[in-house]
């Protein structure tokens, strides 16, 4: 609906989607039915070709089945008895309870909008909310955002500027459940809706009613009662804000101002409640059968939850003078000086497991237990200091004060030159000074010659030359490094560990630089060219540049089959330092800058890229059909990568960061074709196609490491997300498996 004339305009749209629970039948899954799968089982018992020893059957993880064949060979059940028992197994199908752990998609979008305009404001107001449900019964996810966006411009427009705030708060909820693999004859409730237990990952069913005589609770597993008493749920609150305001003093002077506020919260709670699988498993195994046949319990026979709180702030604030003054008509100048001061802290409160809790996480407490080991009613070895552990804190906080400053100088219109500075400092803790300076200053100068002489041809249609010179310096920076901390709860200290100890490249930077590039209008504008070289004292030349042609302009095609025809080639080359300076440069405040933060670590500096971009753009039938294609060839390097390596026998620190060269290559087609366009009425077809290969080029070589870790290495030609295996070399003369090393 929408208000008046010059009244407010209120839009409200609403999305809405349902769907049925998903079809979970054999067939559609591909599943063995009950009857194939027992005979699959008797064949491999004839056939003594069984997961494991028979005759040794262990105690644990056997599916009943399993256990029925087991009784018949050892002769606990007769035949008789044997084929009863399996022919009732036959005629189970679990499948329409297994329903009962799924439900229907449901998604609801509300979007309310206002808008209007009065005397020097503009203004937008929203309101979004959206609610989901997942397949998974008892899923749950919420969101509400609300945000206004207003324009303002005050004392006869000296005076402009933005003012954007935002509300958002969220919760999701997934319930935890095991996974869903049931044989095929196993229930989840009987007749009476009375759960039935599956015993297939724990102790056999003989075993456990031992356990329930000597006082334990059941230890059978039932994914259904699960996934509705167990629990994950996050919440998240976020306030939000930015602001511009430009005073222009005077016809040459302007203050430019900026500001950002963010603050968000998140809460998390891990529920688990005492009567699921895991809250009476967790009961049993912390138990303790005494000498006079009592039972120790260290644990309440209680809900109980983790719950973790965390809150993120960052406040962003810039001020800054913008000069430009015509002097006359062949001279003018313009200046800028900026501050600019970022601030941003995370805290993360130590995670509590409370017990006691209900199941929106209220009440509860922690536990405080004496140090205490023995062996449970399992006969496994427990210890109450994993009871005791203590979850550690993390606070963090980034602080950046920037400077920026320009002063520049245009003759008429074809000369001018620029000298810019980029300052950055941030605190430098154990080093004198105590904050550490990145400085970035450099000389821009363009000459338009096609300008300056008036060329005019249409072979010639632009020639700028354009220079830059400049320095970068950086401070000592310290060292990277990764501590670990354990209590020691007998000697009621902390131990800290000195896990890693990394050098930054970013320290000690001295970098002076020149960049020279022309640029090139040709054939009456239709190929444009430019070609730039970057030379450093810490690097070769480098080679960029970019070429434009549009080939249907400049060969005159008339036919309206083809509406336009473009090509371009693009060759970026930058080193990590030239990534640096660009960041820098955002530095230099604009009446129209964004509003966002922008924070320097003392890491690594950014990586290094060259690329190769071909692209084409073909229309046809006056755009009603047209294709963008893209190919690229992509070189980045100096990627600090997460490896794992020996520890070094000097240091005994594992060094777990390396830096790593990948090659990314693929292409990219989008078409487009406009099968309706009417005046109220639009029907377009989108196809898109694409495809991607990313490649080690460059990776320090991993030692062999009897685990997982050297499986999943990076190694050079191949994949980033290769998997690697084990030679295989059969099985030895004792049975077991052997691998093939570098001996053979």
């Amino acid at each position: 609906m929408t208000g008046k004339s010059g009244k407010p305009e209120i839009n409200y749209s609403t999305n809405i989607y349902l769907s049925g629970r998903p079809d979970n039948s054999l067939k559609a899954l591909d599943l063995a039915n009950t009857s194939d799968l027992l005979d699959f089982y008797q064949e491999q018992y004839q056939k003594n070709i069984l997961p494991f020893v028979f005759y040794n059957i262990p105690d644990t993880r056997v599916p009943y089945a399993y256990n029925l064949l087991y009784d018949k060979l050892v002769k606990n059940i007769s035949e008789d008895t044997f084929n009863s028992r399996w022919d009732s197994l036959r005629s189970i199908d679990n499948r329409s309870q297994l329903r009962e752990l799924q439900q229907g998609r449901f998604m609801q979008q509300h979007n309310l909008a206002v808008s209007g305009a009065i005397p020097a404001l503009k203004y937008n107001i929203n309101a979004l909310y959206t609610g989901q449900r997942q397949e998974t019964r008892g899923s749950k996810n919420t969101n509400l955002d609300l945000n206004t966006n207003n324009q303002f411009r005050l004392f006869d427009n000296k005076v402009e500027g933005q003012v954007f705030f935002r509300f958002k708060t969220g919760a999701f909820k997934t319930p935890k459940s095991g996974a869903n693999n049931l044989p095929p004859y196993q229930l989840l409730f009987d007749q009476n809706g009375d759960y039935i237990y599956d015993y297939s990952d724990t102790y056999r069913t003989e075993l456990n009613t031992q356990y329930l005589a000597s006082g334990l609770q059941d230890h059978g597993r039932n994914l259904l009662e699960d996934q509705l008493l167990n629990f994950n749920e996050s919440k998240r609150k976020e306030i939000s804000g930015f602001a511009n305001l430009n005073y222009r003093i005077t016809d040459n002077l302007t203050w430019i101002n900026s500001f950002l506020y963010q603050n968000t919260h998140n809460e998390s709670l891990d529920f688990t409640d005492i009567n699921s699988s895991d809250g009476r498993r967790n009961y049993n195994k912390y138990s303790i059968l005494n000498r006079d046949k009592t039972i120790t319990y260290w644990l309440p026979f209680a809900n109980y939850g983790l719950i973790g709180r965390s809150k993120n702030e960052t406040l962003d604030a810039r001020t800054g003078l913008a000069f430009e003054k015509k002097i006359n008509d062949d001279h003018s100048i313009e200046a800028g000086a900026s501050i600019w001061t970022s601030s941003e802290r995370y805290d993360q409160d130590p995670s509590r497991r409370l017990y006691g809790i209900d199941s929106k996480g209220n009440g509860g407490d922690t536990l405080t237990l004496a140090n205490a080991t023995g062996n449970n009613l399992y006969q496994e070895y427990m210890s109450t200091s994993s009871l005791n552990m203590i979850f550690q804190p993390m606070n963090q906080q980034n602080r950046t004060l920037k400077i920026g400053g320009n002063l520049g100088y245009l003759y008429k219109d074809f000369l001018s030159t620029k000298f810019n500075y980029n300052g950055a400092f941030m605190p430098n803790y154990g080093r004198d000074p105590n904050y550490a300076g990145f400085h970035d200053a450099f000389i821009e100068t363009d000459w338009d010659s096609h300008k300056h002489f008036n060329l005019s041809n249409r072979i010639l249609s632009q020639l700028v030359i354009r220079n830059k010179t400049g320095l970068l310096r950086s401070s000592e920076l310290p060292a990277q490094q990764s501590t670990n901390r354990e209590l020691l709860s007998d000697w009621e200290l902390y131990n800290i560990q000195l896990i890693n100890y990394l050098r930054t490249n970013m320290s000690d930077i001295n970098l002076n630089y020149t960049k020279n590039t022309l640029y090139l209008g040709l054939l009456d504008g239709d190929l444009i060219v430019a070609a730039g070289a970057y030379v450093s004292n810490e690097n070769k030349v480098r080679w960029s540049g970019d070429v434009s042609f549009d080939v249907k302009r400049h060969f005159f095609f008339t036919s309206n089959f083809f509406s336009s025809f473009k090509l371009n080639y693009s060759l970026q080359n930058f080193d990590s330092y030239q990534n640096l300076m660009m960041q820098l440069s955002l530095n230099q405040l604009l009446p129209n800058s964004p509003v966002q933060p922008n924070f320097l670590t003392f890491d690594q500096l950014p990586p290094a890229i060259t690329n190769h971009d071909i692209s084409m753009h073909l229309g046809l039938l006056k755009e009603r059909l047209h294709f963008d294609l893209r190919y690229y060839d992509r070189n980045t390097s100096g990627l600090v990568i997460d490896a794992f390596n020996r520890p070094d026998p000097a240091t005994g620190m594992n060094n777990r960061y390396v830096m790593n060269t990948m090659k990314s290559k693929g292409f990219e087609l989008m078409g487009t074709m406009k099968l309706i366009r009417k005046k109220n009425f639009a029907w377009e077809m989108n196809v898109i196609a694409a495809h991607n290969t990313l490649t080690n080029v460059e990776v320090p070589e991993l030692g062999y490491l009897p685990d997982m870790t050297y499986l999943t290495a990076q190694r050079n030609g191949y994949s980033t997300n290769a998997l690697w295996s084990y030679n295989w070399g059969g099985l030895d003369e004792k049975g077991d498996p052997t691998i093939i090393n570098g001996n053979g």
